[in-house]
């Protein structure tokens, strides 16, 4: 997709959108992949304190409340990812756009960002924002999609979930893939950690098939495009399907540029 396409799309409004018309999507799917019996959150709490002061932002339903509820506090820029949370039993959720955190300078230990970096743009600004709120070498723990690994069955199946939708998944930000690592370095961050996993999601159901093409951001679909696709994805009944994730530790041990 190229950069003039990108920016054609209305990302405020179709994300805003998005989250209103299926708040937790996304926790949905990820708490039902699996590596090594652990799911994706799971693998972001390694090596974060839970009794450490911890900033969950572009934090949607809270799914990351329950592991780091001791002095955690939430972010979100939309109204029923935080109804969701709220009703999940999150209590410290604030209304706000990541590029502006209502939030003091240097308040908080951890930062936690789980499948939302991709989503703020630019992811420039939202690194600077996110190294101004944190204490001096405080940590930075993102996970993000990727593109690795994945298995040749893999390729299969989302090769032709992109010809059933003509098209695929698109984000407004950098898919932060190796090269974003400057982008880092110039909000004063230093990658500490960096790997990719694949996780596998199950389908037994049609309802699984449906939430995980429900998950997808597909802007540029159409009903039409999308009844493919979940034509589609049904037909992966009793499979897994690969989902390459990222998960990012970075320390704000350097000064910003």
């Amino acid at each position: 997709m190229t950069a003039a396409r990108r920016t054609a799309i209305d990302w405020t409004h179709y994300l805003t959108t998005f989250h209103a018309q299926r708040p937790g999507i996304t926790e949905a799917v990820l708490t039902r992949c699996r590596h090594n019996d652990q799911n994706p959150y799971q693998w972001l709490f390694d090596d974060i304190d839970p009794a450490a002061k911890i900033l969950d932002v572009a934090c949607g339903n809270a799914p990351t409340r329950p592991r780091l509820a001791t002095r955690w506090v939430g972010i979100d820029r939309s109204r029923a990812e935080l109804t969701d949370a709220q009703y999940r039993g999150a209590r410290n959720v604030v209304l706000a756009d990541a590029l502006q955190l209502p939030v003091a300078d240097k308040a908080f230990d951890i930062v936690v960002c789980a499948m939302a970096l991709m989503l703020i743009a630019p992811l420039s600004d939202a690194l600077r924002e996110i190294s101004r709120v944190l204490r001096p070498g405080g940590t930075l723990h993102a996970l993000t999609p990727t593109h690795q690994p994945l298995t040749w069955n893999d390729r299969i199946r989302f090769g032709r979930l992109a010809f059933a939708l003509h098209t695929t998944p698109q984000f407004p930000a950098s898919p932060l893939d190796r090269h974003a690592q400057h982008e880092f370095t110039q909000a004063g961050f230093t990658i500490t950690h960096d790997e990719a996993r694949r996780y596998t999601y199950r389908i037994d159901t049609n309802e699984d098939a449906d939430r995980f093409i429900d998950s997808l951001y597909l802007p540029n679909a159409n009903p039409s495009q999308l009844r493919r696709g979940h034509t589609e994805a049904r037909r992966w009944h009793r499979h897994e399907i690969g989902i390459p994730l990222r998960n990012i530790t970075a320390t704000g041990n350097t000064r910003p540029t």
